[in-house]
């Protein structure tokens, strides 16, 4: 993840957030990524959900997903970042990617009761 974001032109940086599938993924972002230098992630699964999509627009997002999850359909273009393997995950989890999504569909707060995952 800080790799895609050291990655992103630096003036997509300030606008750039993290989207995560899974709660577990946006809590372990936001627990250690301030020290790693990224922004804050979001996700729509369950309760964090209830927190919203905070003040990202979604013109710049690094996307936690695997490669067939319908919220990649939002965004144009979808660029893939980077592959994540996790042999220890739950079931699910073990094959997913961070993708740099721009061009949303509608504005990400829009967006975001659609989003709504839970599980």
């Amino acid at each position: 993840m800080q790799d895609a974001y050291a990655a992103l032109p630096p003036e997509d940086r300030p606008r750039a957030g993290i989207l995560a599938k899974t709660f577990g993924e946006a809590g372990a972002i936001n627990f250690f990524g301030p020290h790693l230098g990224l922004p804050h992630a979001i996700s729509a699964h369950n309760t964090y959900w209830l927190w919203g999509p905070g003040a990202y627009s979604g013109e710049v997002m690094l996307v936690i997903a695997p490669p067939d999850d319908p919220v990649l359909t939002l965004f144009d273009p979808v660029e893939l970042a980077s592959r994540i393997r996790c042999d220890y995950c739950l079931p699910g989890l073990t094959a997913t990617s961070v993708y740099v999504c721009r061009g949303p569909r509608r504005p990400l707060p829009a967006l975001w009761p659609q989003l709504k995952n839970f599980v």
